[in-house]
Order: C-alpha cells, then sequence, then structure tokens
C-alpha cells in the first residue's frame, strides 16, 4: 500500500463538498468528493452525468496578514466519477466521501488519478 496521503494539512467540508488539503514531495493538492449536477461542461466541451466525483488538484497555500491564500491553475487537476446519482442524496455523499477520505490511498482508483496528475503537472526539481 502507499502513502501517498499520509500528510494530511487540513480537512474541510462546505455544501456539497468534502476534501482535504495534502502534501507530497514539496508539493500542496487538494483532494475533493463532491456532487455535481451534471450538465454541459464548457471546458471539455463534452456532457458530464450527474454524480458524485473526486477531483485531484495541485495548488500553493499562503498567509498574508492573516489571510489565507489557496491558488489554482485552471485546468491543472482531473476528475473522475465515482458514482452517478439522478439526485443529490446528502447521506450518501458523506458516506462515500468518509470512505474515501479516511483512506484514500486504499482506492486504486484515487491513486491512479493523483499519479495522473503529477504526470500532468511535473514537480519543477
Amino acid at each position: 500500500m502507499s502513502d501517498i496521503f499520509s500528510n494530511i494539512v487540513k480537512e474541510y467540508e462546505k455544501d456539497r463538498k468534502f476534501g482535504i488539503y495534502f502534501e507530497k514531495d514539496g508539493q500542496t493538492y487538494t483532494l475533493d468528493v463532491y456532487y455535481s449536477l451534471g450538465g454541459q461542461n464548457w471546458y471539455t466541451g463534452g456532457v458530464d452525468p450527474r454524480g458524485v466525483f473526486v477531483s485531484i488538484t495541485p495548488m500553493e497555500m499562503s498567509e498574508s496578514h492573516g489571510v489565507q491564500w489557496r491558488t489554482f491553475t485552471l485546468g491543472s487537476g482531473l476528475k473522475m466519477l465515482i458514482e452517478v446519482q439522478k439526485r443529490y442524496n446528502a447521506r450518501k455523499l458523506k458516506a462515500i466521501a468518509t470512505r474515501i477520505l479516511a483512506n484514500p490511498d486504499a482506492d486504486f482508483r484515487i491513486v491512479d488519478l493523483f499519479n495522473a496528475v503529477v504526470k500532468k503537472n511535473p514537480i519543477p526539481a
């Protein structure tokens, strides 16, 4: 088993999204588990299904004058559909998020998604 997600910086929950910030090899990432209404995806040009997704995005965290800043680059992260749901179900989303966030290393799909993000965004030496 890998230890990609062992250095968790912070956990959070907001609206229809659960997530963690974690560090790996000096880079900070966010792992989100969220419900999406689906529909037209203007970034990819496709149509996204309605359901629960997982996304991993590289980011930078900084603090200035007591304000915490999170900086992302558009298109640097990747997402993956975990489960199609016709309707939003808060209890089901929380159960899925709890399972994934408790041990993301146990799900090979999450590890593969992380490896794809690292390959897409190599860390400068």
